[in-house]
Formats: C-alpha cells, structure tokens, sequence
C-alpha cells in the first residue's frame, strides 16, 4: 500500500514542495477557464484570428515524437517480455486487429539511427520517445536485475541524440504495460502497481536522468483509464464501467505523483531536469455558437471530464472538479487532505496530448451537447485561465491521414499548419507559455486499436515490404521548413502596399438578372377616372359619373422602383453597374413572334436613369440559373433540347440583335454568358457537358460578331482585340486529360465535339476584354484515376481533388476568403493570353450573415483589392475594373451591400469602407482624394507585346498614349516609369518635394556638402521616376522618388541663392527641391557641385520667382567661443540658440569658406575641441511627427516630408 506522509508533516512538506518545484503563484483560478466561452468569441477576420505570420520565440524546442510498443517491433527480441498490447493483439481480442500486430512494427529497435538521422533531416531540437517497461524488466518488477541489452539501446540513444543536439524528451510509461502485472494484479486497477510504477521510475532516473533534462511520467491516463478499462476498445481490453476506470486513474495519478516525489527528492539536487505528464484534451465550443450561461457550463463541464479529471489534482486543488464528483458521486474514489497537498503542483511544466484519439472520444463520452472542434489555440488559453498561466509543452500534436495516402499527404499538410499556427496565435495574442512543439509521429507505425489502417508518421514505411526504409512524405518537407524558418515569417506577398488605380478603372457593383416590375407606381399611365372618397363613411373610393381624365404620359421616373434601385446604387459610390437581362422574360417564345415591349421599356428607363447619374451600365444578355427546368432559357428552347440543341445558337443571335437594337444607345460594355463553365455542370452526362460548352462558344461568337458587323461605330464600347491567335481549340491539356480518360474506360473516340473551318475563324478574336468572376480559391490534389474510380462511365471533370486550407478564414456558407488567390488567377490569366487585352473583375464578394456590422465584408474589400493593386501596380497586370457583389439582399443577409426591403434596404458598414476605397482611387500613401476629369472609359487594349512574362516594346507604349520618346526608348520628360504622362515640376512652380537623390545626379547647389550633414537645395533628377504625391494634398505629383520611413525635417537648410532655375541636363527634369541624405562622402562629391557665392548678395535671399519656396537659412559651427568672423561682404553676427545642458551663449566663428552666419543650434557639450558640422535640431518637444534632436555628430538625419516652410523657431 501507499505510505502518506503525515498530518504533522503537511504544512513543512508544501513549503518544500512549493519551494523545489519552483511553483508560482497562479495567475487564474480553477473555474476562471469559463471565461473563454463567456467572452465574445473574436471575429474571424481580425488580426488575431486570421492566419498568423510571425515567428515563434527564440529557443522554441521545435520536436517529434513516437512510443516505443507502435515503433520498436523486435517483441520477443533480445529479453523483451510481452506487453499487454503483445498480448491485446495476438489473442485476436479485437476483429479488427485480427491479423495486424506490431510484431515488426517500423523496426526502430533495431533502426533506431535511421530515425535519428530522420530528426536531422527536420532540423528539431528534440526527441520525444518513450521506454518500454516490458523490455528493460520483463517481469515488471524493477527491484529486480534489468535487461542489459535494453539499458544499453536506451543509453545508445540518448547518446546519438545528444551528439546531434537534439534534447531527449523521454516517457517512462505509454502505454505498454508488462503483461505478468495484468495477470498477476490485475492491471492499474490494484494500487500496488503505484509502487512498482515508482521503482520502475526511480531506476530510470538513476540509468538515465544525467543526460535526460526532461521527463513524463505517462502518457495521456485519460485513455489507458477509459479505453483500456471501460470501454475494451484498448488493452487490456477489459469493459468495467466506470466502477473500474475512476479507480484507475486515481491509482494512475498516484503513481505520477511518487514518481515526481521520488525524483524531486532524490534526483533533481544533481540532474537539475524536470518532470511532468501529458495529459489529452479535446475542445469543445458551445451549441450553434450559443455561448448562453447553461452552454458555457456544459463546456465547461466537458473539459473538466476528461482534462480536467487529471489536471485539478496535479495543477489545481490536489482534487477532482466538483462538477465530475457531483456527476459519480461515490463510484469516485477520494483523496484525503494530506493526499491532496502531496498530489498537488506535482508537475514541472504541463504537458498537452491534443490529436485525434481525444476528440474521437469526446463526440461519444464527454460531448454534453456541446460542438467538438479541433482548436488547439482555445485548449491552450483554457490552461492558461484554469490553471494560473504554466509552462507548456505540447508532447503531440498532429491528425491522422488513411494507410492509402502514402507520401503526398497534402491534408495531413494543412491540418499541422493549422495546429502550429494556433500554438503561435496563443503565444502571441493570449501570452500562453508555450515553449516546445512535438509533431507526432516521426515515422508511421502501429496506430494502437486502428493497427495500420492509418498513418500519422512524417515518414512513411511500407509495411509490406521487410526494409522498413524511413521515406520523407511532404509533410515531412513542410515541417522542416517550419522548422527552419521558427514559424511563419512575413514574406512580400503578405505586405500590404500603396497606390492608387487609373483614372479610367472601373469601380462596380454587379447583379444577377434585373427584376423588372412592370407596373409604375402612379395610376395615371392608365386610369382616367377622376374618384371620390370616404363620401358615404366608409373610407372607399368611388369613380366620379361623367368626369374623364387625361391619362399622363409614361416617363421612367414613374417607376419608383427604378428610381429607389439607383439611389442605393449611386450612395456606394460605384460608377459602373453590371446587370443581367431576362431573356425568357423578353422574348418568352423564345424567337421574335413575341417580343415583351414592356420588359424593354423598363431596362431601358434603367438605362437612361443610370445615363442621367453620370454611370455606366455593363449589361449581360444571358444569365443562367443553374437550376431546373429552363436554365434561364425560354421555355420552348429549353423543351427542344436547351444548349445541346445547336438550333439555341441561332436563337441566342436573334435575341443578341434585338437587345443591341433596342437598347445598345445606353450600353457601354456588353457581355455575352454568365460563368459558361459553371453551367455546363447542371448536365449530368459527360459528352452532354462537352456539347452544351461547344454550342455555348458557339453563341458568344455569333453574337460578338453580329455587333462587331453593326454596331462598333459607338465609341463606347470596347475594341476588338486585334491580336491573331495562331490556333482557335480546344487547351491541349484539356484534350489530353479528356482523352486519357476515356481510354482507361474503354470509351471510342474523342471526347470533345470539334470545331469546323468556319467555326474557328467566327470564334478567333471574339473579346474586348476579359471579364473574370472570382470569390475564393481552393487547392487541388492529385487524383490517382483507375477504371474503379467512375461510376457510370463519368469521369471527373477536373482530375483532382479539390481542398481547402483550414488555415483561411471562411464564410458561413464556407466560402475561403484568399485575397492572394485573386492576384494570383490575375496573374495567370495575363501570362497564358496577354498582356494586351484587358481584364475586369466583373463580380467578386463574399456571405456575410451580419445585419449591419459586416465585418467579414469590409475585410475581404479591403484585402482583396490590395491584391488586385499588386497585380496592377507590381505585376503588371492589364486590370480595368473591379466589381463587388452585390447591390442588396434578397432576404437573409448574405451577399448584399444593402439589406433586402423586408429588412428597409438598411446600408450595411461595408458601403463606406469601399466608398472610401473609390474616393482615393485605392491606397495612396497620403490619403488623399482621387480627383479624375471625366473622360470616355473605352477599353482600347495597350499594344504591348510580352515574352517570357516580360513587359514589350516600351517605344510602342508611349506612341500609344501619343508620346514621343527619346532615343532611350524611355520616354520624355514627365513620364513615369510606366510610360504614363504625369505633370512636369516646372521651375516656376517649385513642389516641396523633399526626396532621396539618385547617385548619378548632376546639378548645382550653392553650398559645400560636408560629412555628416543633410541639406535641402534645388537639384535636377533624372527621369524616368516613379509618381510622387505631394505632401502639401496637391493632386499633381511631383516626378521624384520619396523614399519610406521618412521624418519630419531638421536638417540644415539651403536655397539657390541666384533666382533662375538650375541647368537641366539632357534627358533630366526641371528642378525640385530634395533633401540630400545623410553621411554624404567629403568632397570630391559624386552628385553636387559647390559653386562660390555671390559677395555682392547680403544672405538669406528671399526668392522672387512665384511658387518658390523660402527658408531660415541655417549653417553649422566649426570653433566654439570667440566672436564671429564675417568675410568681405558678408552680414554681421547672428546669435547662437544653444539647447539646455549646452554652454553660455556666446558668439561662434564662422571660418573662411563657409556659408553666411545665421542661428545654429549646438548640441551639449560644447567643447573647444573641433568639431564636424553640425546640423540643427528641433528646439521643441519631440513629436510623432519629427524626430528627436541628436545629441552627437555626426548626425545621420532622415529626408522627410516638408510640410511647410520651418521657420526660425523651429530651427
């Protein structure tokens, strides 16, 4: 039986214990873990809950880990005894386990050096392992002699281990019982084994402890308890209820504790490790996101049944929750108080087991109700609340992928990124102390009551084969990069950036099909009765005998409905708006028998009132719906075949004509088909997908044709691409793809309908621009094809699986949002047909279940979009529009920028933030209003002619724009770098335009540049340069580079004392001023020149030419003391302003050869040794917006934006 110290002995045994642990005062309370599901649970899409790109704390014990029964094999070998899992799975106690054992397993006892130098190819810096009981005592009784072969491997080991640097985690007991203890006491239900345990555990802390820094007890007693007792799913298999299992785990809890006691008081004086026990957790989140009082408290309940039933006695209180011994009452054993103190803080750090065995179990033992997610960054913050803020140690963390997935395991992938990453969010948001990361499993092995139906190794082993080689799968590769990287560090793509987008871009809103309400609010279109009310009391109306009256004239503000749309529209601030027409609604048969006049009358009142706002209209013939019966299609279209009836695509050509007839005087850009592709998919035989997208290029080309013939005189509508396509098909991919398919299923022939002669030259051409839709990306993976895979003869259409990263944050209906997917499909797009035709992004958004506060909205706005400026700006990329979808809801909030008008078209938060994204024309570094003039938004594609991704011929850009460029090819004066006009700086009118100078400047300023300086002078920059904004809020850029991270200016200051502008070189701007930077080299300088000055003009000279700009004129001291030596022609003395700390404030001399005396500041102390120039600094307080004076020269000072001209008392 256990020996428990004594009553008289408890109060000096918790001072030692507290005293030897290092234990600390708790930071929370046990309870205080309710706080997590009381508190709102933040938004997915801010900072902190998105994806985290950061690194994790210096020294972060990166690992991976395995036990001993699911790797070593060799069971029998070398004096190993049978352990309860030999025994659980040779006596066929499971079915499933009928013909699988861990006889071989990975064979790591015998290639133990294979899996170390698997851990070096990770790079981790530790190694989880654990030791088999059954092989170092084979009879389980460590006062015995122990295996001898065994305590070398171990030690072997651990040495190899050490010699890489990699710090051995090490576990005494996971799980691998000596089967002689179950038969001979029973298993852990009889206590004695507490005291076999502690020997077994003292023996190897004596073998082993000097070179093991850290040690587990056990491993996760929550499933040797329930598993192995309770429900036999575990060995030993037995099924006792919980009668048995409670009296398990206490028995398993006071073996952990002994074991601790033992090593604190005999070995941690010496070896100076620690000790601890991984404890499983699942997580649970409250019903249908519900976080009501009853809800938290079943949460909170869950965790305590199974977490918490060890965590409270060992990290709490030294006993069990009260909710789990309200809930089995006396089948739960106790712990008398002198127990509870010798149990209590017996833990070093706490250990975390969190993967699939745990959650498993917790959708059929400890759910409550309540919603299990795998969110490890939520477990962790529950420890950090409940158990006052301990160091943790996650010993496993990983999922399970199937035996058949083999190497590439891209799931398995994207599951440990998120769990890493959810580590690194509760490090960095909620302060967790998390100081080690164990992936589990290094190589694949025995997966307990699952055998080898599932992999959870980084390596992959074939178990078929006798060579149990160690094979990185990929998830192996990306952990090694995490590794190596210490996280998810920030890389450019994530980095947000600054500019704005062309004047001619379009900012839109799109729909779907228009609704068309018929009927205008007022009656006088077609009553002409003249009517009485209330006249007998009974509130009717009553026409009026005898009385006619003049029916009033249709106008299109009579359709209140209209008018109400486009107020909604034109607030979002959007200038384009793309609808769709109801071509079953217009031409219901069909074909021109039956013409709907009204349903044109009413697109084109929208028409017109949309002219009238100064908006544009993009407008989409045919919308499909994507469901039964019509597809959108008229009715007897559909009845004779839909789109697989090729008679559609004469009828789609009529009704192209009628639309472009009727309405095309107010329609700038057409577009043909809504998402073809999308609804080739609503077809269920393969060839019928084939045949309806043939007859639907068909279609488009006919119509594009039909308006290029008749109707490319208006100029508002978009050129033909003009580029000739070398072959009109088919992708070849796609054609091989198909093809390969249908030979593995024995079909005859091509899958594809071919195009005739005549086909391909009316379909060669057929764009003005691309119009793209996009909302979200997903990944795809390898889809291993064989004849079984297709049912009825189908095979799938993209010959992938499709994924998505759990990582991203997602919509309710589970949308991804994936802002670099936008810039990458842009990019795609561009590089496979060019750069010359432009692309529209004609509908992106996403659901958002918000009533007003649509934050999940305003973030994929604002996200996206920065992508779309990347692609723009960075890559190249010919984008013209972007359009948000869509204008309002139809019922339950969803995708609308307005609320539906059951709910009074309420505007949701996410209108102003895209309002202000149109305002300032994207992102620009000053936040300024964009100002653009009117002009025709005509998308004439720029004749660029791009190879390899490269940009193409700049001289036949710029004569697009009607330029002239120089022999150079890089344009005239006034262009920037991408051959856009932008407004000269003419000497006349001089822009602040403080800036970082080029190394090849060649240009005059009246003053010698020393060491150490910074000046401000009117130079000559070269061109071509980027667009500049002005600080002053002007619109019109001043062609120089203003560098990033600049600050308020406190440089000396210095101005062209002769009023004529400098000499402009060749191919060289007109002058700016710029601030030269800082620590320029002593003269012969590579950029300025220092002409003498004039004698005859007494200093500062104000400047007399309009808009230049006028400074104090500041000048560094040499000597300190002494009077001020004036040369011939020069002003008298100045004063000195002396900062406080500086000495009195006497006159300084101005040597020879220097500039003209004015007001220095001199930074403390003021010696009489000599001094380098000195610059001078703000006198006042620091504020955010300059920097703080420089006590020393030399002063390195920043180039900064000139917000105004300083003035005397700022120098």
């Amino acid at each position: 039986m256990l020996n428990h110290p004594s009553p008289t002995l408890t109060c000096l045994l918790l001072c030692l214990l507290l005293s030897a642990s290092g234990w600390k005062k708790a930071a929370g309370s046990l309870g205080d873990g309710r706080k997590i599901w009381q508190q709102p649970k933040p938004d997915p899409v801010i900072k902190d809950q998105s994806f985290l790109r950061d690194t994790f704390p210096s020294g972060f014990l990166w690992g991976s880990g395995t036990s001993a029964f699911q790797t070593e094999g060799s069971w029998d070998q070398e004096g190993k005894g049978p352990s309860i899992w030999d025994h659980f799975t040779h006596s066929n106690v499971r079915d499933e386990l009928a013909t699988e054992t861990a006889n071989v397993a990975s064979d790591s006892y015998t290639r133990w050096d294979e899996d170390v130098e698997a851990l070096e190819y990770l790079g981790v810096k530790s190694y989880y392992f654990s030791l088999s009981w059954p092989r170092l005592f084979p009879d389980g009784n460590a006062k015995g002699l122990p295996n001898t072969a065994a305590v070398e491997h171990y030690s072997r080991l651990i040495e190899r281990l050490l010699d890489k640097r990699i710090e051995p985690i090490v576990t005494l007991y996971h799980w691998d019982l000596p089967q002689v203890l179950q038969e001979r006491y029973g298993g852990w239900k009889n206590d004695t084994l507490v005291g076999l345990f502690e020997e077994y555990a003292a023996f190897c802390f004596k073998a082993f402890g000097s070179r093991v820094k850290y040690w587990l007890t056990m491993h996760n007693p929550y499933l040797v308890a329930v598993q192995g007792y309770g429900t036999g799913v575990h060995a030993p298999g037995e099924t006792g209820g919980p009668a048995v299992f409670l009296i398990v785990a206490h028995n398993l809890i006071r073996a952990h504790a002994k074991a601790w006691h033992t090593y604190n008081t005999h070995f941690r004086p010496a070896q100076k490790g620690k000790v601890s026990i991984v404890l499983g957790s699942h997580w649970v989140e409250p019903q249908r996101g519900q976080a009501t009082a009853a809800n938290v408290e079943l949460c909170q309940q869950s965790l305590e049944a199974a977490l918490g039933w060890f965590a409270n006695p060992i990290f709490g209180d030294g006993d069990y929750p009260l909710s789990f011994k309200m809930k089995h009452g006396a089948l739960l054993p106790t712990f008398s108080p002198e127990e509870k103190l010798w149990v209590k803080t017996t833990a070093d750090f706490f250990a975390l087991s969190f993967g699939p065995n745990n959650l498993r179990q917790a959708r059929s033992l400890v759910q409550y109700g309540q919603t299990v997610t795998p969110d490890l960054r939520r477990v962790l913050g529950w420890i950090k609340l409940e158990y006052g803020d301990p160091k943790v140690l996650v010993a496993e963390g990983s999922w399970f992928s199937e035996a058949s997935v083999g190497k590439e395991d891209t799931v398995a992938i994207y599951l440990m990124k998120r769990f890493i990453n959810q580590v690194l969010q509760a490090i960095k948001f909620e302060g967790v102390q998390v100081f080690g990361y164990s992936a589990w499993s290094l190589v694949d092995g025995f997966e307990w009551d699952h055998g080898l139906t599932v992999r959870r190794g980084l390596f992959y082993i074939n178990f078929s084969q006798p060579n149990r080689t160690r094979t990185p799968k990929t998830t192996a590769q990306y952990y090694r990069r995490v590794v190596s990287n210490n996280g998810f560090p920030s890389d450019e793509t994530s980095r947000e950036i600054k500019g704005r987008f062309p004047c001619e871009f379009h900012w839109g809103i799109a729909d779907s099909t228009l609704h068309v309400h018929f009927y205008p609010f007022s009656p006088q279109f077609t009553d002409h009765h003249l009517y009485s009310w209330n006249l007998t009391g009974d509130g009717s109306l009553r026409p009026v005998p005898g009385v006619k009256m003049q029916t009033k004239r249709a106008q299109c503000t009579d359709y209140l409905a209209i008018r109400g749309h486009l107020r909604l529209f034109a607030s979002t601030g959007a200038s384009h708006y793309r609808f769709a027409l109801n071509w079953s609604l217009i031409l219901p048969q069909g074909d021109l028998s039956n013409v709907n006049t009204d349903a044109l009358r009413y697109y084109r009142c929208v028409l017109y009132e949309l002219k009238k706002l100064d908006l544009e209209a993009v407008v989409i013939l045919y919308y499909p719906t994507h469901q039964a019966p019509n597809l959108g299609l008229p009715g007897p279209l559909q009845a004779s075949g839909g789109w697989l009836n090729h008679s559609t695509v004469e009828a789609f050509q009529e009704y192209a004509a009628l639309c472009y007839q009727q309405l095309g005087s107010w329609v700038a850009y057409w577009i043909t088909i809504n998402e073809p592709n999308r609804l080739i998919d609503v077809y269920s035989n393969w060839k019928e997908k084939q045949q309806a997208a043939h007859n639907l290029l068909l279609a488009h080309a006919k119509a594009w044709r039909l308006y290029e013939r008749e109707h490319a005189g208006n100029p508002l509508l978009g050129t033909r691409y003009e580029e000739k396509q070398s072959k009109v098909d088919y992708p070849e991919e796609m054609k091989a793809y198909l093809e390969e398919r249908a030979r593995v299923m024995g079909l005859p022939g091509s899958p594809l309908p071919s195009f005739t002669e005549t086909e391909r030259e009316e379909l060669r051409g057929t764009l003005s621009f691309i119009a793209l839709n996009h909302f979200t990306t997903r990944l795809v993976s390898p889809y291993l094809h064989t004849k079984g895979n297709f049912q009825q003869k189908q095979p799938p259409d993209h010959g992938c699986l499709i994924l998505s990263d759990p990582t991203w944050s997602s919509s309710r209906l589970g949308q991804a949002l994936v802002p670099q997917g936008l810039r990458k499909v842009l990019n795609w797009v561009s590089q496979r047909y060019g750069r010359a035709l432009p692309i529209i992004i004609t509908a992106s958004g996403v659901d958002d279940q918000a009533p007003v506060e649509d934050k999940l909205r305003q973030h994929f706005l604002t996200s996206y979009l920065q992508e779309a400026l990347k692609a723009h700006q960075l890559d190249r990329v010919n984008l013209r529009g972007f359009y948000v979808w869509k204008l309002q809801d139809r019922h339950a909030p969803q995708f609308g920028l307005f609320s539906s008008t059951h709910h009074q078209s309420k505007a949701k938060a996410s209108i102003a933030v895209y309002r202000e994204i149109i305002t300032h024309g994207g992102f620009p570094e000053d936040n300024a209003v964009k100002s653009c003039r009117n002009s025709v938004t005509t998308l004439a594609p720029l004749p660029v002619a791009a190879t390899n991704g490269e940009l193409g011929d700049r001289t036949q850009e710029m004569r697009h724009w009607g330029l002239k460029p120089d022999r150079s090819g890089h344009g005239e004066p006034g262009l920037d770098g991408t051959g856009f006009p932008v407004p000269r700086c003419h000497s006349s009118s001089i822009y602040r335009c403080p800036v970082a100078v080029p190394a090849d400047i060649s240009s005059q300023c009246p003053v010698a540049v020393p060491a150490g300086s910074s000046f401000l002078c009117l130079v000559a920059a070269p061109a071509p340069f980027p667009r500049a904004p002005l600080p002053d809020g002007s619109s019109s850029p001043c062609p120089i580079a203003v560098p990033a991270g600049s600050s308020f200016p406190c440089p000396v200051a210095a101005l062209a004392p002769d009023p004529a502008p400098v000499d402009v070189p060749t191919g060289y701007s007109a002058p700016c001023p710029v601030a030269i930077p800082a620590l320029v080299p002593r003269a012969p300088l590579p950029y300025l020149t220092a002409p003498s000055l004039n004698p005859r003009i007494q200093y500062p000279v104000p400047l007399r030419r309009p808009g230049r700009l006028q400074f104090p004129l500041t000048i560094p001291a040499l000597v300190p003391g002494g009077p001020v030596a004036i040369p011939a022609g020069f002003s008298s003395r100045c004063p000195v302003a002396v900062p406080a700390g500086s000495s009195s404030p006497c006159p300084i001399t101005v040597p020879v050869g220097s500039s003209y005396p004015c007001p220095v500041a001199a930074p403390a102390p003021f010696t009489g040794a000599l001094l380098p120039y000195l610059t001078a600094p703000v006198l006042r307080a620091p504020s955010p917006s300059r920097p703080a004076p420089v006590s020393r020269a030399p002063l390195p000072y920043l180039t900064a934006s000139v917000l105004r001209a300083p003035s005397p008392s700022r120098l």
